[in-house]
Parts: structure tokens; C-alpha cells; sequence
């Protein structure tokens, strides 16, 4: 028997002989369960300090190993979203309903007051700077960028616009559009007294005397002129500014408008718009909902009076938007814009939180 067994090819023992292959498939399960626990963590805390830990690591949690892959997986769109509508179920906000498709692992979320007018989901920026877009599916407009790891959230004016002024306020009312814009605005909110961040708010900023920068450095002649015809068509009066060069207006309520021409520290003369009310709640974007006449002045000249966003995140198309083409629809001038969009696929939902405040939620 031993000059047999001598003949054999070298071998190991047994007891050794899938120990690695078998090591492998454990630290592949292991890594299964350490990827559970964040999602759990993400899914259960009260902790905003949590929460921000559990989604910037599941950004880049790499769940699939040599031996286990996982066929199944969330993206990173989809982390972005549930750190977003988690933060705000934090925070006791229920205006919103988060959606799961029906045959593969993707979330959208829905906002009360634009209701399924409008679905939502995160676009992830694939460059250096990291972060995303808070992008609506349907149109491709881009609400806000939202980088967690810079702590930085900066709204984009234009899109703002696009979207609730010139899409979807023919459809429904200030009062309910200005409802889903607040939740976002609450967002924003909470990630400046929670986590510190910085925000830029642009058009929604409601700080009594805030300049909201116009694109055009000089307007043509004429558009103060127009805004005047307007104000006088619908009963307001506007007047000569009682500072400086441009524009004053009194609305409803203690509520007042001004259009100012002030020299910048950079040198230049620069336009911009100011909002006043009694109680620092209204930004530009109530007036545009709130007043006809003011919102077909602003989309009649947009390529001079858009409110500018930040060029170097979304980028230099912002300092002088695409000309509109005007519409007439019941003798107020509204536009469609030429920008093309980007079409989505139809993707069947199922509602997975109704409302936050609902009874399954953790």
C-alpha cells in the first residue's frame, strides 16, 4: 500500500481542503450583514448624526464580493432619497409619499401639493465634486444640488421656475405648489441647524432685503415700463424707488416689491429684486405664484430679470436662460420653454409610506 500511495499526485488533507473557498463565501456573507446593519441604522434612528453616518457610508458600501454577489441593490439615488424623506419623518414632516418601482429596486418620491403632477428622484453627479441633483423625473429640471460630504445644498432658480411657474402652475394652485416648495425649503432647513450646512435658498430666500440678482448686468429700455403698464392694469401702482435708481411697488398685506440698481463691490452696477412683507415669510418665488401680472412681466423679459443660481454648479446656461416662447392662456402671457428635456421611462410605483406619520413606519 505504501508504494501505491507513493504514486499519487500531491494532494492535502480533507479536513483542508476548502477552507479558503469556504473562508471566502463567510466574510462574503459578513459583509452581507455588516451592509444590513446600515441600512437598518438608516432606516430605524432618531439620530440626524446617524442618519448623515449611515448615508455617506452605503454611498459607497460595495455589497458584492469575489464569492457573493448580490443581484438585488439599491443605488446610491436611492440612499440620497431615503437620507433626504428619513430626515424629514425626523423631523415630524409627513407632506410627501416615497414609491417603490414595481419590478426592480429603484424609489421616487411624490411631494403634497404637486401631488403626481411631478416625481422625483436624485441624479448623482459622476465628476470629482461628488454630490446630486434633486432632479424631477419627467421634465429633467434640477431643483437643488445637495453634496453631503461638502455640507452644501445651493437651489437652482431656473429650474425652480421651470417647473412650478411655468409647468405646473397652470395646473394647480399657489397655495398647494407652495406647499410641496416649503418641504423642500424645511429640508434645507434641517440640514442647516442639524448638520451645519451651508444654503444658498436663491429664488425661495424670504429674508426681508435680500438681493436677488438678476442675469442682465444693465435691462433694456423699456422693461421698468412694461412692469408699470401692468401694475396699472391690475390696480397697483408702482412708483420711482424711494432709494437710488429703479422701481417700488406696494402689494397686499404689507407686502412690497423693488427693483434696484446698486454698484457692486465688484465694481459693476448689478439689478436685482427685493421682497418686504411683515413677517419675513414670502421669497420672489410667492410673488410670481401669487401675482399674474408680476409673473407675465417676469416670463415676458426672463432672459434679462432671471434670478441667477450658481454657474459653477449649474453651470453657465443659468447667466442667460434659453429665450422662452410665449403662450397666451386666458390673456396672461405664460411660456413654454424651448430647453429640451429629457424623457423618462413610465416606471409602475407602489406607494411604500403613504404618509410619514402612518402606523408602519418605524
Amino acid at each position: 500500500m505504501a508504494n501505491e500511495k507513493e504514486n499519487l499526485p500531491g494532494g492535502i488533507s480533507p479536513s483542508l481542503s476548502l477552507v479558503g473557498y469556504n473562508e471566502e463565501i463567510k466574510q462574503g456573507l459578513q459583509n452581507g450583514i455588516i451592509f444590513t446593519q446600515w441600512v437598518d441604522q438608516l432606516l430605524v434612528t432618531q439620530s440626524p448624526v446617524e442618519l448623515l453616518q449611515a448615508a455617506n457610508t452605503l454611498f459607497t458600501f460595495k455589497l458584492d464580493t469575489n464569492m457573493i454577489t448580490f443581484p438585488h441593490q439599491y443605488n446610491m439615488s436611492d440612499w440620497y432619497l431615503l437620507f433626504m424623506t428619513r430626515l424629514l419623518e425626523i423631523h415630524n414632516i409627513d407632506k410627501f409619499s416615497l414609491a417603490s418601482a414595481q419590478d426592480h429596486e429603484e424609489l421616487g418620491l411624490f411631494l403634497e401639493g404637486a401631488d403626481t403632477l411631478a416625481r422625483f428622484q436624485f441624479t448623482i453627479v459622476n465628476d470629482g465634486n461628488g454630490g446630486a441633483f434633486f432632479t424631477e423625473v419627467d421634465s429633467g429640471n434640477r431643483l437643488f444640488y445637495l453634496n453631503l460630504e461638502r455640507k452644501q445644498l445651493f437651489f437652482n432658480s431656473r429650474d425652480i421656475t421651470n417647473l412650478f411657474i411655468v409647468k405646473l402652475r397652470k395646473q394647480a394652485s399657489a397655495a398647494k405648489l407652495m406647499t410641496a416648495v416649503h418641504t423642500l425649503m424645511e429640508f434645507a432647513q434641517f440640514l442647516e441647524s442639524d448638520f451645519g450646512f451651508m444654503v444658498d435658498y436663491n429664488i425661495l430666500e424670504i429674508t426681508n432685503g435680500y438681493h436677488y440678482e438678476v442675469t442682465a448686468p444693465e435691462l433694456a429700455a423699456g422693461v421698468l415700463d412694461k412692469l408699470f403698464v401692468l401694475s396699472a392694469e391690475s390696480d397697483y401702482i408702482m412708483q420711482n424707488a424711494k432709494r437710488g435708481i429703479g422701481a417700488h411697488m406696494a402689494l397686499h398685506d404689507g407686502t412690497m416689491i423693488d427693483i434696484m440698481q446698486t454698484h457692486a463691490a465688484t465694481g459693476r452696477d448689478e439689478w436685482h429684486l427685493e421682497v418686504t412683507d411683515d413677517n419675513n415669510l414670502l421669497s420672489w418665488l410667492d410673488i410670481l405664484m401669487d401675482y399674474d401680472f408680476i409673473r407675465a412681466w417676469y416670463l415676458r423679459d426672463r432672459k434679462q430679470l432671471e434670478i441667477m443660481s450658481n454657474p459653477l454648479i449649474f453651470g453657465m446656461d443659468n447667466l442667460a436662460p434659453d429665450q422662452p416662447t410665449e403662450v397666451e392662456d386666458e390673456g396672461i402671457a405664460t411660456v413654454e420653454t424651448t430647453k429640451p428635456t429629457t424623457a423618462a421611462a413610465t416606471v409602475n410605483v407602489e406607494v411604500l409610506m403613504p404618509s410619514v406619520g402612518s402606523d408602519d413606519n418605524a
